[in-house]
């Protein structure tokens, strides 16, 4: 099948159990680039280091109006309206349920928008 699991990569176990489920190589931490035309199924994403590109791509998304949310999400919403990033860095402080706005921006990990 053509799909992919994107999952934090901070959370070595779970990235582990998820390719020994889905009988991939534990040597994931190794590769930087999975390609698009790559078997892999559990892509790990560190946010250190493409935090920015998450942000931005965000951003591209909502700017360019493809993201619809239903109302019912009141809670990712408020994420959204409440979202403070200096260069690009989301401020997790000034940031209500940063949480949910995370796992938006890893949801669009496989989408390019800018």
């Amino acid at each position: 099948m053509n799909i992919h699991f994107f999952i934090d990569g901070s959370n070595a176990a779970m990235v582990n159990l998820l390719k020994i489920k889905f009988n991939e190589s534990l040597y994931w931490q190794q590769i930087k680039d999975f390609g698009s035309n790559s078997n892999v199924k559990i892509r790990p994403v560190s946010f250190n280091s493409e935090h920015k590109n998450m942000l931005s791509n965000l951003h591209a998304v909502v700017t360019k109006g493809y993201l619809a949310i239903p109302e019912k999400y009141t809670e990712l919403l408020t994420s959204l309206r409440t979202a403070y990033a200096t260069e690009l860095d989301l401020d997790k402080k000034q940031t209500s349920y940063d949480d949910l706005l995370e796992a938006l921006r890893l949801s669009l990990k496989a989408y390019n928008f800018e």
